[in-house]
């Protein structure tokens, strides 16, 4: 939350801007994943990104110069309303925690930050990071059964092809450790028929082609290569996809 608020802090007046002023800012809150509606100093909403009108309700079209008491639904409209006018007139940034049972119960931190042009109200879900981190931690679990397990491993790549996070299971596989998988792209794990094949079938994910499979020569630090089928799939988010999450079976050799 605190890269979102010094981007915002960066951005110049709302009033008298040009289109590329608003297309710069339209950018910068597309790229956020954080909930964020700007507001002048009439608490009209002159900007506010896929996240908060997701969470608010808020719909695609008619939400532009709105007050923000009508565009975000009661009880939490002149809550808002109240809290970014005391904001703006005080010049001091207030956080606070809500709870909202309906429709599913969801823990929501905000944070509104005064501004020149009036204030931002910056959110994140706090129940999506506790869920995260649940799901993080399942996933760790599941990766260290696997790498328990000869002949399966799981990895992410990122959009530059390249190993995140490097895990047990891929590393117990190819026989590296993990410092080295850092900094490797993945296709070249494989031999040199297959590395091509390999680059090609995540640029494919990445580029929004839908999951696949192929098989390839894995190589592995003991001067040996192996076998493997691999399977791909996008890792999306609210912004498109963000990586590819591959899963690498052993075949059996001979």
């Amino acid at each position: 939350m605190l890269a979102a608020i010094e981007h915002l802090e960066s951005l110049k007046s709302l009033q008298h801007e040009d289109s590329a002023l608003v297309d710069e800012r339209e950018r910068l809150l597309a790229s956020l994943t954080e909930l964020v509606l700007l507001i002048d100093h009439d608490c009209t909403v002159r900007s506010c990104n896929l996240p908060a009108r997701s969470f608010f309700g808020i719909s695609e079209e008619g939400w532009r110069a709105r007050p923000l008491g009508e565009l975000v639904q009661a009880p939490f409209g002149p809550f808002l309303t109240t809290l970014a006018r005391r904001v703006i007139d005080s010049g001091v940034q207030e956080r606070i925690d809500l709870e909202i049972e309906k429709p599913t119960h969801r823990k929501i931190s905000l944070i509104t930050i005064p501004l020149p042009y009036g204030a931002a109200i910056i959110g994140e879900d706090a129940t999506l990071t506790e869920d995260r981190d649940r799901a993080q931690r399942a996933l760790r679990a599941i990766d260290s059964a696997l790498a328990a397990v000869d002949g399966l491993a799981t990895v992410q790549i990122n959009p530059r092809g390249f190993v995140t996070t490097p895990t047990p299971s891929l590393s117990a596989m190819t026989k590296l450790g993990t410092e080295l998988l850092e900094s490797i792209r993945f296709s070249s794990l494989f031999d040199v028929k297959s590395r091509a094949q390999v680059g090609d079938a995540v640029n494919a994910v990445m580029n929004g082609e839908g999951s696949t499979r192929l098989s390839a020569q894995l190589l592995v630090n003991d001067g040996s290569m192996q076998p493997v089928r691999i399977g791909l799939a996008p890792l999306t988010s609210l912004t498109g996809i963000k990586g590819v999450e591959a899963v690498l079976v052993l075949c059996p050799s001979g």
